[in-house]
């Protein structure tokens, strides 16, 4: 197992860290159209990362086309598209080719507004990941200068199909994948202030962080905030099942003048 938690550190200040608040873990509410969110969180193309339940989706630019009554959008490969103030509506993620429900748990951050940085793994042969990661390497050092992969790693967070890939460095097969795999390798640049930690162990101690902004992935896969727990350091157990009315009972006299 997995266990790789991305963590928003904050500022130096309570002042400065009130507008890491909301940046993670906010849940999108179904409409008809699509899912509706927050824009002050999410201010328009490029500014989210999105899962649907616990798959990262990848966002691509939206093609609006001007039809006699009204305009169309569509994308050509992405998973999905934001639209914010069109005429037709507003603030709705529209998820493409995928049959996303009312029951479907759709979780968002905030990112940096640099759009994902795609390449597709189309060979199967031996050596295949590899070369894959060398021309994402290469993709991205075009926009934004890196060394190598663990300068990648270090300012962006990578996915495979919707899978977050950790250690790039360890294997030849990252993550253990098989070779024969094919799909979609993107980099999705980490916003500031952003702590990754990795292990084989599911506990983390000693980090500080903003409360409610942690992103727990398991195997790459992300995982509802109401599964896991953020408590102080030095707690040492956790009881379950008390309850936390706590019911006080006090005696009140009252004189009155006759």
């Amino acid at each position: 197992m997995n266990y790789n938690y991305v963590l928003n550190t904050g500022y130096d200040s309570i002042s400065q860290s009130r507008t890491n608040f909301y940046d993670s873990n906010n849940e999108a509410a179904y409409t008809q159209n699509g899912f509706s969110f927050d824009t002050l969180v999410v201010t328009g193309s490029h500014t989210s990362l999105v899962s649907l339940n616990s798959q990262t989706l990848l966002e691509e630019s939206v093609i609006t086309t001007q039809g006699i009554n009204k305009k169309y959008h569509h994308i050509n490969s992405g998973d999905y598209y934001v639209l914010t103030g069109t005429d037709d509506v507003t603030n709705i993620f529209y998820i493409d080719s995928i049959e996303a429900e009312s029951q479907d748990l759709i979780l968002y951050d905030r990112k940096s507004q640099l759009a994902p940085v795609i390449v597709d793994k189309t060979s199967s042969s031996l050596g295949s990941w590899n070369s894959a990661l060398a021309d994402l390497i290469t993709a991205v050092d075009a926009i934004t200068p890196i060394s190598d992969s663990a300068d990648l790693e270090d300012k962006f967070m990578i996915f495979f199909n919707g899978q977050k890939v950790i250690d790039l460095e360890g294997s030849s097969v990252i993550n253990n994948l098989d070779e024969d795999i094919t799909g979609r390798l993107s980099a999705i640049q980490k916003s500031a202030g952003l702590v990754e930690y990795s292990s084989g162990e599911p506990d983390v101690y000693g980090t500080g962080f903003v409360s409610s902004q942690v992103n727990y992935y398991l195997n790459g896969m992300e995982i509802n905030p109401s599964e896991f727990l953020e408590t102080h350091t030095g707690v040492a157990s956790i009881e379950t099942g008390v309850s936390c009315v706590v019911s006080l009972t006090g005696t009140e006299t009252k004189n009155y003048t006759l």
